[in-house]
């Protein structure tokens, strides 16, 4: 069981911190406890190492991530890496959430190698939501189901649903 899920986002509108949201909503009715991190309010490393799950969150600015975000993984996902080398990190779960008005898929492909990096094992498809406004009920109800499966997936079992390419797995091992 994943009882510690920290939720890592970043939303300008409410439509990203609605989807976070209702992912907590779903981890709390599943027995975990959620933790919603603002990636300005982030305490760093430890918002990875310190939890057995985490999701990351974003809104889609010109196809890439939210600037708040990307400052979060210059800042923390390399001495989360190094952590991993020293082997002090085990494989984690984790699936992202994407919401914009329209191409809410690319900023998943450089997310995604991240994560990847940090040994964040993707166990779900990325949530998305394109439109403008609240988040659609559908949506939301999407995060919710992921919010409660991410508790109960195991993450030894579960298969990595991000396939580096070759010249990642190169990169990688230098």
């Amino acid at each position: 069981m994943n009882k510690r899920v920290n939720i890592i986002y970043i939303s300008l509108t409410g439509i990203t911190d609605d989807c976070c949201k209702a992912v907590a909503e779903g981890v709390r009715e599943a027995g975990g406890e959620p933790r919603l991190i603002k990636a300005n309010e982030s305490k760093g490393v430890s918002d990875v190492l310190d939890c057995d799950a985490v999701v990351f969150g974003t809104g889609n600015y010109f196809g890439y991530m939210e600037g708040m975000l990307k400052h979060w993984y210059d800042l923390y996902q390399i001495p989360v890496k190094k952590a991993v080398k020293k082997g002090d990190l085990p494989w984690k779960p984790y699936f992202n959430i994407s919401t914009g008005g329209w191409n809410v898929d690319k900023p998943m492909v450089i997310m995604e190698y991240l994560n990847w990096g940090m040994r964040l094992k993707k166990v779900f498809p990325y949530v998305t939501y394109m439109g403008k406004g609240p988040a659609s009920p559908e949506a939301l109800a999407v995060c919710r189901e992921r919010g409660r499966q991410l508790v109960e997936v195991d993450v030894n079992t579960a298969p990595d649903l991000y396939q580096p390419t070759e010249r990642q797995l190169k990169a990688a091992a230098s």
